[in-house]
């Protein structure tokens, strides 16, 4: 009787010293180079990140018919939806010029399809409509044929 109580009093010591040196731990943690959440939750359906060579980052959202610059603590819009020029309305693709941030965007407001230019501001450079009216097409992703 006295080994089992000597066995016991033993697990019970070493299973008390684990306990406490698991309570004592700290845990650091480190960033993983990800957006933080309350930024990523913010986009309706992100298609493009781009990143310019001076570290910035723009997302092209395109159900929210946006683009978005990229902050340590926030997303802010650079371009909203609309079909006027300078705004975007049914957007199909998106890329930037690393050097500078400016980027490109193709939509099609009422079915005409254009290009718009912008700064990495938002402030429109130039762009064109195309001739005629948008013929079907078919969105897989971030593949639009």
């Amino acid at each position: 009787m006295r080994n089992v109580a000597v066995s016991l009093s033993l697990a019970l010591a070493i299973a008390l010293q684990s306990f406490s040196s698991a309570a004592a731990r700290v845990d650091v943690l480190r960033s993983t180079g990800a957006l933080p959440a309350h930024i990523a939750g913010a986009f309706l359906n992100p298609l493009a990140f781009q990143q310019t060579d001076d570290g910035r980052f723009f997302v092209f959202d395109r159900r929210a018919h946006a683009v978005y610059a990229i902050a340590d603590d926030a997303a802010r819009k650079v371009i909203e939806v609309g079909q006027e020029k300078g705004r975007v309305l049914d957007p199909t693709a998106f890329d930037i010029d690393p050097s500078d941030g400016s980027f490109v965007i193709a939509d099609a407001p009422g079915g005409q399809q254009r290009i718009q230019i912008f700064t990495s501001g938002g402030s429109q450079l130039g762009g064109f409509t195309l001739p005629g009216r948008q013929v079907p097409r078919v969105t897989l992703g971030s593949i639009v044929l």
